[in-house]
Formats: structure tokens, C-alpha cells, sequence
């Protein structure tokens, strides 16, 4: 079983990277990526644990673990997520692009720590404190910290009242343009693929367009399945990648235990149709290409 979309707690997800590789492995998963936003610490830190900095897939207890980040980006001022796959962890390309993207989060959680105390929401926010931390982190963080202080009932409506487009704390993002996400990690030698498609909100037309771009981009493939689908939306994603010429992913988009829908390996298998992106990898077992 592959899962090539995951989170650990050096982004937004609950469990460390220990946790989520051994919930992986009680899960049946076989291949695994870590794909924190715009960040790939749990993987390099890993690595670094065995020696093999540099490296683009780790062994760890029998799983394969396969490099790997949730890059945000912008595509005709819309927010958009790509990942990357199997690249050298190690890649000047990645870092220069990585630290770029930390330094357009910590901007961003700042001034919408500043918006919200403006709007009366007087938190501490402690954690933006940290350098490391501030880099890391987004608006689930400042809903997240609103639901428990009581100020809102729910992260909709935190979203809704304070961070969302119209809140009263809403900071424009200012992610990299998807071209250089896609060139920063195709000159690292990985694969890029286009997450979650059906999770945007756009139109069939203009999801069409973003996919066909893309590729024309060089990206690699999309992800046919993201937690758990209905047969028809896979057929949909499935149906869009054969169009655009890209080949196919899968993943759960994990955060955290407790939640069906995104549990580890819930998204199951690719479509026989499909042309999985990782067939090509010279360095994944022949068994996982076959």
C-alpha cells in the first residue's frame, strides 16, 4: 500500500514523524511520504539519524520512505498545492526555494497575529515566538488556538469571521509562482504532482485549464485520490489526468488519527488505468512499479 500524501507535527498534523511512521506501518502502508507544508524537516532530520543526508528515500523498519513536501503556490491569483517526490533532500534548488517559502510564512503568520489583535482577538499566539516554529506554521494554527481560547465555536467559523478572504484578519498569501515550484523540484530530480484537484473550488472548465497548464509546466501527475472518494470523483480525477497527459498519485492527506476520511492508507489503490508516477523511480523497489 502507497501513501504519498502526509503530515506530521512540523506542519500542521498531530503526530511526529516517529508516530506517523510507525501509525504507518500498523496501517499496512509500505511506501510513505511526508509532505509537510513547504517544509521537509521530518525527513531530513530522519536522515540525518542514519547518515544518508542527501538522501531521497529512507528504509526505516522495512517501510520505504520516499523524500517529500507540500509546496503552496500561486496559479492566476488562486492558491494552489503541489508535491514533490523523490528528490535529493539535499538539493541546493529545494533549499534556496524552501527557505524562501518559510520566509513568506513567518511574514504572513505575523501579520495576521497583528490583524487579529487589531480585531480584539487577544491571544498570546506563544509559538510565533519561535523563529523555527513561525516559519512552519499557518492559519489552522490561529484557528485552532481561537476554538480552544472559546473565542469561536469551530475553525469554519474562524475561518468565516477572521481568516478566510472576507475575515477581519485575512492576509493575502504570497506564495511562489507553481512554474518555479515545478522547476525547483524538477532540478532537484524529483516528481511533481497537482494535490487534491477536486478539493479546489473551481469550476470543471477552469480545473481543466489549471491541469492542462501544469503539465505544460512540467508537472508530472495528479492525485487521482486524496483520502477517501466516491467512485465517481476518482473516475472524474482519473479521467482528467488521461486528458492532460500526466501520469497518477495517491494519497491520504493524513493530519491526525480520528479522522476517517484521511486516515493512513484510506485512499487504497490506483486505478488500473492509471499510470502511476512512481513507475519510472530507479531507486523504489521493481515490486512497487509493477
Amino acid at each position: 500500500m502507497i501513501d504519498f500524501h502526509t503530515h506530521t507535527n512540523c506542519s500542521d498534523g498531530r503526530l511526529t514523524p516517529a508516530q506517523l511512521i510507525e501509525a504507518a506501518e500498523l496501517a499496512g502502508v509500505k511506501y510513505l511520504a511526508i509532505t509537510d507544508h513547504d517544509n521537509d524537516q521530518a525527513f531530513k532530520t530522519i536522515a540525518r539519524e542514519k547518515g544518508l543526508c542527501g538522501a531521497r528515500d529512507l528504509n526505516v523498519h522495512g517501510l520505504i520512505l520516499v523524500s517529500g513536501v507540500e509546496l503552496s503556490c500561486r496559479w492566476q491569483n488562486t492558491d494552489v498545492h503541489v508535491v514533490a517526490l523523490n528528490y535529493h533532500s539535499g538539493s541546493q534548488t529545494m533549499e534556496s526555494l524552501l527557505g524562501m517559502q518559510a520566509q513568506n510564512r513567518a511574514r504572513r503568520n505575523l501579520e495576521i497575529r497583528d490583524k487579529l489583535m487589531a480585531a480584539g482577538v487577544n491571544l498570546a499566539f506563544d509559538e510565533l515566538d519561535s523563529p523555527d516554529l513561525c516559519c512552519r506554521l499557518g492559519r489552522v494554527y490561529f484557528a485552532e488556538k481561537m476554538v480552544e481560547a472559546g473565542i469561536v465555536k469551530n475553525s469554519e467559523r474562524a475561518f468565516k469571521r477572521y481568516l478566510g478572504k472576507s475575515g477581519r484578519a485575512h492576509v493575502k498569501s504570497s506564495w511562489i509562482a507553481m512554474e518555479d515550484a515545478i522547476e525547483a523540484a524538477r532540478a532537484a530530480g524529483g516528481s511533481v504532482i497537482l494535490a487534491h484537484p477536486l478539493k479546489y473550488r473551481m469550476s470543471r472548465g477552469k480545473l481543466r485549464k489549471l491541469a492542462q497548464q501544469f503539465a505544460e509546466m512540467g508537472g508530472d501527475a495528479l492525485e487521482v485520490t486524496s483520502g477517501r472518494q466516491v467512485n465517481t470523483e476518482t473516475e472524474r480525477a482519473v479521467n482528467l489526468a488521461e486528458e492532460c497527459g500526466l501520469q497518477a498519485s495517491i494519497g491520504s492527506d493524513f493530519h491526525a488519527p480520528g479522522r476517517p476520511w484521511s486516515a493512513l492508507g484510506v485512499a487504497g489503490y490506483l486505478p488500473k488505468r492509471c499510470r502511476p508516477v512512481w513507475q519510472a523511480w530507479d531507486n523504489l523497489d521493481p515490486q512497487a512499479r509493477a
